[in-house]
């Protein structure tokens, strides 16, 4: 059962089952997750902000969202590999990096880490239900510039090459003769795409737009400016009376995200992830049993952890120089 909760003039929706101390606690616990992620992170100059709302709680609150309750990062693809390499060696034995590698049923793209002192029910994305674990988690998003992959050169070549796609699939279904009248248009539409590609890519290097990707090819994709992302900041607002870093203009990062991201969503929609939570006693997690927690030395396996496009990167160590090409990452909080 639905509670109506306010926090100043902001009401919003706990439940029954995850009550507003609740809520407050697992924020709580996110906080101090952040601290010792972000100091691995700057141990080793890996640069991050908060990210979607994470970052939207930052400008509009100071803080959190009142009805948020876990913390997004971004972390450009470039230094992704590195930063799991370094999280997965150095971070303590209660929190846990979850992805595909130790979850078979792992359906996201990203790595999360998991705290294992902690067992949350989620409400919003049930199918997370199925997971192996199931602690308080921070999300690491990985972003793209848009130098990479299919993204290169901005949404509209993304249009481009499906109607291109679509237009060869149609040719190359055909047989014999058909194919053979219908060489013309095909010839006609490659060589249409080939002249729009090479406009986009020359407007492209000409620099009039650089961009960033946040989990783009999904359906939260959000693209915003270079320069509103960099260089960035770490005398930006607080965030719970915390410093944290800032992209360069968070609010030209948040206006292309989310347009008027200082309007608050409909009562309805204000509600946090999580059904219910559950904190143990150090050494009575259920999850604690699940894993070793012991560090991996292999860089390799890091490398893997951050996902199957850092395949066959470099593995060195203080000098890893990792170009994730990652395409696709996840995780959005309005």
């Amino acid at each position: 059962m639905s509670i109506l909760e306010r926090e100043g003039e902001i009401e919003f929706f706990v439940s029954q089952t995850y009550t507003l101390d609740d809520l407050h606690k697992v924020q709580a616990k996110s906080i101090e997750m952040y601290r010792k992620i972000a100091a691995v992170l700057d141990r080793h100059n890996i640069a991050y902000t908060l990210g979607y709302g994470s970052l939207l709680g930052q400008i509009r609150h100071s803080g959190y969202i009142p009805w948020d309750d876990d913390i997004d990062l971004f972390i450009m693809s470039s230094d992704y590999g590195r930063a799991i390499l370094h999280l997965r060696r150095e971070l303590p034995g209660d929190l846990l990096l979850h992805n595909r590698r130790n979850d078979p049923v792992y359906w996201v793209t990203w790595v999360k880490v998991r705290d294992l002192s902690t067992f949350t029910l989620e409400s919003m994305w049930k199918i997370d239900r199925k997971f192996k674990y199931h602690g308080v988690c921070i999300d690491l998003i990985r972003v793209v510039p848009t130098t990479a992959g299919k993204y290169r050169h901005g949404p509209r070549v993304k249009e481009l090459a499906a109607s291109l796609e679509k237009s060869r699939d149609a040719h190359f279904a055909l047989r014999g003769r058909q194919r053979l009248a219908d060489f013309p248009r095909f010839a006609a539409a490659e060589v249409k795409h080939r002249i729009q590609l090479g406009y986009h890519k020359l407007k492209r290097s000409q620099g009039k737009e650089k961009l960033l990707i946040a989990a783009p090819g999904t359906i939260i994709e959000r693209s915003f400016r270079y320069d509103d992302m960099y260089p960035i900041r770490t005398d930006g607002p607080l965030f719970e009376g915390m410093q944290v870093n800032t992209p360069n203009n968070p609010e030209g990062v948040l206006r292309s995200m989310y347009g008027d991201f200082m309007s608050l969503p409909p009562l309805e929609d204000r509600q946090p992830h999580f059904e219910s939570v559950e904190f143990f006693e150090e050494g009575d997690s259920p999850e604690g049993a699940l894993e070793p927690t012991a560090q991996d030395p292999d860089p390799s396996v890091a490398l893997e952890e951050a996902g199957p496009d850092l395949a066959g990167a470099d593995t060195g160590d203080e000098g890893l120089d990792v170009d994730g090409i990652g395409e696709r990452a996840d995780g959005d909080d309005v």
